[in-house]
Formats: C-alpha cells, sequence, structure tokens
C-alpha cells in the first residue's frame, strides 16, 4: 500500500513564493508593464519581482518612470502578496469559496506566521487580513490630501494608496521618481504628515501579525503577552529610541551641525534601518557632509578593520571604505552638480 506523499510545509512556502515570483516576473516583461511599451530583460523583470515579493526595496529601475500603471499595479500587488504572505493569501480564498479548511492548511498558517498554537488560527487569519486593510487605508486616506495637492486627485489617490501598502509591508518601493529619480522621499522631507504616517506604517507592520494579535487581545497588560511578542516589541522600541537620543545628542547636538537651518530626526523602523531627515540642505553642505564623513572613516579605519573578522580577518575593511567614500566626496567637489540629488547621485556612482 503506497504511502501519501505530503510536500513539507517549509517548501510549500518556499515554492508558493517561488510560483508568485515567477507569475510576476513573466507580466513585468510584457510590454504594457513598461513605460516604454517594450519588453523588459527578463533579469530586469525577475529581479524587481523578487525585490516586491521579498519586500527588500531594491531596484535595477526607477519605480516611477520605468514602469507603466499597469506595472506599478503589479510590483504592489507583488508587494501585499509578500507582506501578507502567500499562505495568508492562500487560506483568505479558502474561506471565500466557502471550502472546509482542513489540519493541513492549518499546520501551514501556524509555520507561516509563527503562531504559537494551531488553535484559532482561522480566526487570526481574518483578523490580519482586517487590521492589514484597516492600516493601510487609513495611511492612504491621511496621505491623500499632501499627494492630492501635489499631483492631482486621481494620482493622488494612487499615490496614497501605493506608499501606504509599501510602508505598510516594509516594502521601500516609492513613485517620487516623477520629480527625480530615484529622488524617494527626499522631496517631502519638511513635510511632517507624510513622515509620521510613513513611519507608523512601517513600525506597525513591521511588529507582525502575532503581536497585534496580543495587543488586541491583552491591551496594555504587557505581562500576559506571548514571550515572542515581547522580545519584539521591546527590541523594537530600543532600536528606535536609542539611535534617536545618539544622533540627537552626537550628532545634531554639534555645532557643525548648527548652520543647516531647520532639521528633523524622524526614526523608522524599516526592518532595522533609520531615517534622518533635514530640511534646506543646499549642495555645498552636501559636499562638506560627504567629506566630512570621509575624514571621520578615515581616522576609524583602523578600528574598523579591526572588527572585520567575519568569514576571514582581512584586515582592510575600513581603509577600502575610507578610500571608496573620499573618492565618492572628490567626485561630488569636482563635477558642478545644481540639486542636492544630483550630488548624491554623483556620491552614489
Amino acid at each position: 500500500m503506497k504511502k501519501s506523499r505530503h510536500i513539507s510545509t517549509s517548501r510549500f512556502i518556499f515554492f508558493g513564493f517561488l510560483g508568485v515570483i515567477v507569475l510576476g516576473t513573466f507580466i513585468l516583461t510584457l510590454p504594457i508593464s513598461s513605460s516604454s511599451g517594450e519588453f523588459t530583460s527578463v533579469v530586469d523583470a525577475l529581479f524587481t519581482a523578487t525585490s516586491a515579493t521579498c519586500v527588500t526595496g531594491l531596484v535595477v529601475h526607477d519605480t516611477a518612470t520605468y514602469w507603466s500603471a499597469f506595472g506599478q499595479g503589479v510590483i504592489i500587488v507583488l508587494i501585499q502578496i509578500g507582506g501578507m504572505g502567500v499562505i495568508t493569501i492562500a487560506l483568505l480564498l479558502t474561506r471565500m469559496s466557502g471550502r472546509k479548511i482542513g489540519l493541513r492548511q492549518r499546520t501551514l498558517m501556524q509555520e507561516a506566521i509563527s503562531a504559537h498554537k494551531m488553535g484559532g488560527i482561522v480566526r487570526l487569519t481574518g483578523f490580519i487580513v482586517k487590521m492589514m486593510l484597516i492600516f493601510e487605508l487609513a495611511g492612504a486616506v491621511l496621505m491623500y490630501p499632501e499627494f492630492a495637492k501635489q499631483f492631482g486627485i486621481i494620482k493622488g489617490i494612487w499615490y496614497s494608496l501605493f506608499h501606504s501598502i509599501s510602508a505598510f509591508c516594509n516594502a521601500g518601493f516609492d513613485l517620487m521618481g516623477v520629480r527625480e529619480h530615484y529622488s524617494s522621499l527626499t522631496t517631502f522631507s519638511s513635510s511632517v504628515l507624510i513622515n509620521v504616517v510613513i513611519m507608523l506604517l512601517i513600525i506597525i507592520g513591521g511588529i507582525g501579525f502575532v503581536t497585534w494579535d496580543d495587543v488586541k487581545k491583552h491591551k496594555l497588560h504587557f505581562g500576559r503577552y506571548r514571550m515572542q511578542s515581547k522580545v519584539i516589541l521591546g527590541v523594537t522600541s530600543i532600536l528606535i529610541i536609542v539611535p534617536v537620543l545618539y544622533f540627537y545628542f552626537f550628532e545634531f547636538g554639534k555645532s557643525t551641525w548648527n548652520h543647516y537651518g531647520y532639521c528633523e530626526c524622524l526614526y523608522s523602523k524599516y526592518q532595522n534601518c533609520g531615517r534622518i531627515i533635514v530640511s534646506n540642505i543646499t549642495t555645498s553642505l552636501f559636499q562638506e557632509m560627504v567629506q566630512a564623513g570621509a575624514t571621520r572613516l578615515n581616522k576609524q579605519a583602523e578600528y574598523v578593520n579591526s572588527l572585520n573578522v567575519f568569514p576571514v580577518p582581512d584586515g582592510d575593511t575600513g581603509t577600502n571604505m575610507g578610500m571608496t567614500i573620499e573618492n565618492g566626496a572628490k567626485e561630488v567637489a569636482d563635477r558642478s552638480a545644481s540639486t542636492v540629488g544630483e550630488a548624491a547621485n554623483i556620491f552614489a556612482k
């Protein structure tokens, strides 16, 4: 008698994501997905689809200008699938179709979201979808006035939804390249509304579904939370508060920053990423900043070299970094740039 062979949970999740990436790649290669109406190379489409589904935020083409509205729609769907999870969506579709959710599906869901037990997993799925929609729509509504003022009513709606979903799923994709390629949200550096909403969406989306469930059940009774939620909230708080205090007291408090004008330090959890937003920076000030960074790094080169011990110590990481930054600063000084974004592009290249 033959034994029924089932694919393991981890493999099921892996192949689920792989299937989404392959489908996304195929669609993004089509002429309808690019603004030029031409085919996109498989490599570029694969990279973009993988980055969107795995919510890494890396791009090989400016999202706003290279991809058509259809292509941008495909990207945001991939981001939503990656943020919510293939298994969560599959379970949701099963519920919507009226089919019974068996033990196999419950086990998959439990592992996919790292739930501590299988009981109540279907209820948790509904809660995940509901909370995701509420936060993403709330974020879009809050950002809409600012985007509508800048881009008009129709584009304002699309930009609000796109950036709300991207931020909540911690994806890092944006459509601000319509102003300057790869400029991200730098043109909104002085907008408290946009920065605070994006920051909150990143944090709320980043702490995870199980933590939401604990907050809903136990409110402010932190002692009743699962250990997983306690660790997530504790570490997240540290990673937000400590860098804010460091930048405020050890960077923005220095006299070298005094002439930069109005400054805001907004730190957001994007995995472990901090965001410092400084307005009123001119190209000359940007040049001073990168030169100061190169000088500081060169002074600390020996210390950085001593830290590089994995996988094998090569002892020159700090030196190489210092030379790279120094060369970038020299390029910025040698080539005239009309905008800070242009200077940043010169420095990056």
